[in-house]
């Protein structure tokens, strides 16, 4: 085992020949606590300061701060056709989401938002999958308690029509190049 060098003294090593130098800096010198690697010509040296007292650990984590973290997503830039398909998405359904509990609300807005962006993408490609988009719509709705099943369909197929509707528009613009 080698000696044990006492905190405080500074010991210096030659790397002329790949051995390493380094410098232990005594508590209260100039120098910042802080490891360094500066390359020279001819030598490497490696300054390393080591702490007199141990450093106090970091305060503990809380993991429910973590999840928030890892679920909560950048917010995201929607273009014309994102925020023409949320329009449609959303229209008529203000006082049924007005109803819903907090946490009923967090579920409808992302079931919604994720109808939404295969939706977009869809019309984008101005590939509409018209029974694709009628089951996103009707399963998002379906998240709202105490709806008649018929009231459900009906606003899905309403939905879907005016989906393909823009969709159509979409198309008519990109071909005569205004879109």
């Amino acid at each position: 085992m080698p000696d044990e060098i006492p905190v405080g003294e500074t010991i210096t090593a030659d790397v002329s020949h790949n051995t390493p130098r380094i410098a232990l800096e005594a508590p209260g010198s100039e120098m910042p606590p802080r490891t360094e690697t500066v390359m020279e010509s001819a030598q490497e040296r490696v300054q390393e300061t080591v702490p007199t007292k141990p450093q106090p650990a970091p305060p503990p984590v809380d993991a429910t701060h973590q999840v928030q973290r890892a679920v909560a997503a950048p917010p995201v830039i929607k273009d014309q056709v994102a925020q023409e398909v949320e329009q449609i998405l959303a229209s008529g359904l203000e006082p049924f989401y007005a109803s819903l509990p907090p946490e009923g609300k967090t579920l409808f807005r992302q079931k919604g938002e994720q109808a939404s962006q295969e939706i977009s993408a869809m019309v984008r490609q101005l590939s509409v999958q018209v029974k694709r988009v009628l089951e996103l719509i009707y399963h998002w709705l379906k998240i709202i308690p105490g709806v008649n099943k018929f009231f459900l369909e009906q606003e899905a197929k309403i939905k879907t029509d005016q989906i393909i509707q823009y969709t159509e528009d979409l198309r008519k613009r990109r071909e005569s190049g205004h879109g």
